[in-house]
């Protein structure tokens, strides 16, 4: 096997582990989805950061957070249950007289 052959197989062996250990869950999820739980788990006082439609570290704290408060399964995913939940403490934050964002309402539609 030649040198640039092998180079090849190395980087691209690199990239695999990367991609691995930084996780792909970025791609399960629509932008549009992670701005949506951005934005309302800014507006439960969950979520500090910028919306950026990114499911980055601070985001997947912000809903560890939420999760562990909710009795939900705390792994940081923005998943159907998550969600589902997220919309049902806006409309209680809403009952109270806190109306939340129209943008923060309803979840988008995941397949």
């Amino acid at each position: 096997m030649s040198k640039t052959l092998k180079k090849i197989g190395a980087v691209a062996v690199a990239i695999a582990w990367i991609l691995c250990i930084t996780g792909t869950s970025q791609a399960r999820y629509k932008k549009e989805t992670i701005s949506w739980v951005q934005q309302s788990l800014q507006t439960l006082n969950y979520y500090k950061g910028k919306v950026t439609g990114n499911l980055d570290r601070v985001t997947k704290d912000a809903i560890k957070a939420f999760q562990k408060d909710q009795h939900l399964k705390v792994d940081g995913k923005p998943g159907k249950k998550t969600r589902k939940a997220i919309k049902k403490a806006l409309e209680g934050k809403a009952k109270e007289g806190k109306r939340p964002n129209e943008s923060t309402k309803s979840p988008p539609k995941e397949k």
